[in-house]
């Protein structure tokens, strides 16, 4: 799939579902943790995002059932 592909990569280019955003991305870093970035033009957000959180967000963009509106709203509270 690919998020699996994304993932030997280490990144995640997230901005298809944020348009709004200049940039939104997940990268893995080599320790293991998750850290999501996203830059709107005038805020700058960078957090590390908990197992959890991860799990969710991959749930999230795995969801075929979901329309694209839900999964924005649902990576948007993430940030």
């Amino acid at each position: 799939t690919a998020i699996s592909a994304a993932m030997d990569l280490r990144t995640i280019d997230l901005k298809p579902l944020l348009p709004n955003m200049k940039n939104c991305d997940l990268t893995i870093g080599e320790n293991g943790k998750a850290i999501l970035k996203a830059d709107n033009g005038e805020l700058h957000v960078s957090r590390e995002l908990t197992a959890s959180e991860l799990n969710r967000l991959s749930a999230t963009l795995n969801n075929g059932t979901l329309t694209e509106e839900a999964k924005q709203m649902r990576v948007t509270g993430m940030l």
